[in-house]
């Protein structure tokens, strides 16, 4: 908790698969934590509040696009 955008840690369901746990880390201001993805085993999942989520880059749709077009080129690879 040395991290001051860190506001707390509770537990919930992970993001990605909602059957198994997760350390919830509520974070909060304008710059992103560096938190592992497991702490101990224990899936990691970060919650932003309103001013936190306004920082968070976004990919657009055109840079999906491109990065799906060379994933394509190189498939055979």
């Amino acid at each position: 908790m040395q991290d001051a955008s860190i506001k707390g840690v509770t537990v919930g369901a992970s993001a990605d698969n909602p059957d198994e746990g997760a350390l919830a880390i509520q974070v909060s201001g304008s710059t992103i934590p560096r938190v592992p993805p497991t702490i101990d085993g224990v899936r990691t999942r970060l919650v932003f509040d309103e001013a936190a989520a306004a920082h968070i880059p976004s990919v657009g749709k055109q840079e999906v696009d491109r990065a799906t077009a060379v994933k394509e080129a190189h498939v055979a690879d």
